[in-house]
């Protein structure tokens, strides 16, 4: 008992240390359900949403995406991107508890177990309403910035970040109060630099390439650079840039938020998840040795489950798909293809010469021809489509959103062709296989799984008619007569 209560007072201890630095980091702070449900929330955070206590935001949301998102869209395209990415940064307009608009800067990361699997968001957000208002207003008044520079340097010197106004070759024509204060040089002594005399070597290399862009695209460009203060000072920030055209010509307008704050709040969060993960590492690999065996039990039950689930759904000899998965894969293409629209291909495969094999070289033989057919099938496919063995040397195959005959027809060409080339047969190469193949689509042909399969078996007899490696469209048509695959 001594020893566990040492080990809980040392978490308690981390976690009282995680606790204090999360209650008074400078920006706000929380943690975020995948379904959209806050966890957590530092007093900064709720401040940022309107409340006086953080207690009171747990549990006040029942859905972000539509309460706290003015976008009630946005939140699932962000989650998207970030489970793709791991991490993301974005700005985003927000609504506090009163509905009033919030401009924020979120940071976002995804934090997940042992086994890769997300558990919960963590991230950091920042307001900057008053920011995005001072570059709305310089962006929108264009005109009368350049009518009243009073008013023109009253927003630029007001606005919390650093801004600068950049010539198309680099001169620095003009900067706002925080830049001198920031960088530690005068207005005049800014103004008789280039951009490449307060940004650091690297960057200036990149802004260099960036330049052109900038001009070009008339859209906000953002990237992270490092400004040099007079004093050789190194400073994390980052930029937003774009184009406007002045009187004076095209100018760049780049404002500079020094994020080093952001970035010792995210090393200090960093540092305590990792004194967590590493005291949690530690607790776990105590208990490792003793899982073993449960774990081992545990895998060889999951490989004998899909072992089960491979011979229920796949055929054995060739490692396709069997019947029952290729009718379950049609049954989802043709309700996709109902609810969304386009059209998918069904073809139904026969080998001419297979008969022969068997009785010239045996029924080995005959698996070893099958096998080759089944990967040649494989390798003339995409990864989106389906191919399986439903009979002895019969093959169906199920190519999904080939809207155009052309299309349709490349694929069954390129198949024709791979049959044509020979099986090895013990050592010996056979030349007479082919396939005859019969194509029907949905829904141009129906909807009903059976029908199509039917309607393409039909086809291929008629391709196997000809007495050579052919393929024949289904004829009959679908009684709703909806559209069919384009011509």
């Amino acid at each position: 008992m001594g020893s566990r209560d040492r080990e809980a007072g040392d978490c308690r201890g981390i976690e009282e240390r995680y606790r204090e630095m999360f209650n008074n980091a400078p920006l706000g702070v929380f943690r975020t359900s995948l379904d959209g449900q806050f966890l957590d929330v530092n007093p900064k955070l709720a401040q940022l949403l309107g409340f006086d206590d953080p207690a009171e935001v747990i549990g006040y949301y029942g859905d972000l995406a539509t309460e706290v998102y003015a976008d009630p869209e946005a939140r699932g395209r962000m989650l998207q991107r970030l489970i793709q990415r791991g991490q993301m940064s974005f700005e985003g307009v927000f609504r506090d508890c009163r509905g009033e608009k919030i401009d924020a800067e979120v940071h976002l990361r995804i934090v997940a177990d042992n086994d890769g699997e997300p558990l919960y968001i963590e991230g950091l957000a920042a307001d900057i309403t008053c920011q995005k208002q001072a570059e709305r207003e310089l962006f929108d008044n264009r005109q009368q910035l350049e009518e009243s520079d009073r008013r023109y340097r009253t927003l630029f010197d007001s606005a919390a970040d650093a801004i600068f106004l950049y010539s198309e070759n680099g001169r620095i024509r003009d900067v706002n109060r925080v830049a001198c204060e920031r960088l530690g040089f005068s207005r005049e002594e800014l103004l008789d630099m280039r951009y490449d005399d307060i940004i650091e070597p690297e960057y200036a290399r990149r802004y260099r390439e960036w330049m052109p862009q900038i001009l070009s695209a008339g859209e906000p460009f953002a990237a992270r650079t490092e400004h040099v203060t007079k004093d050789g000072e190194i400073i994390p920030i980052e930029m937003n840039a774009r184009a406007i055209a002045l009187s004076s010509g095209v100018h760049v307008i780049c404002t500079a938020r020094d994020i080093s704050v952001r970035m010792e709040a995210e090393n200090a969060l960093r540092r305590s998840r990792e004194i967590i993960e590493q005291e949690v590492f530690e607790r776990t690999a105590q208990l490792n040795h003793a899982n073993k065996m449960l774990q081992r039990e545990i895998e060889q039950r999951a490989e004998n489950e899909e072992h089960i689930r491979k011979l229920a759904m796949y055929d054995t000899l060739t490692g396709l798909a069997n019947r029952s998965l290729i009718i379950d894969r049609l049954r989802q293409t043709t309700a996709t293809t109902s609810r969304a629209g386009g059209t998918s291909a069904v073809l139904y495969i026969d080998l001419n010469n297979f008969k022969p094999i068997n009785d010239r070289f045996g029924h080995l033989a005959g698996d070893q021809a099958l096998r080759q057919v089944a990967q040649r099938l494989q390798e003339c496919l995409r990864e989106v489509d389906t191919a399986g063995r439903i009979g002895g040397d019969e093959f169906v195959v199920i190519l999904q959103g080939l809207n155009r005959k052309e299309d349709v027809e490349l694929v069954v060409e390129r198949l024709i062709e791979a049959m044509n080339e020979p099986v090895l047969l013990d050592g010996e190469e056979y030349y007479d296989l082919g396939i005859s193949v019969g194509i029907c689509f949905c829904p141009r042909h129906g909807f009903d799984v059976d029908t199509l399969i039917r309607r393409a078996d039909r086809a291929m007899y008629e391709a196997k008619a000809t007495g050579k490696s052919a393929y024949r469209y289904c004829h009959e048509e679908e009684d709703s007569g909806e559209a069919g695959v384009d011509s």
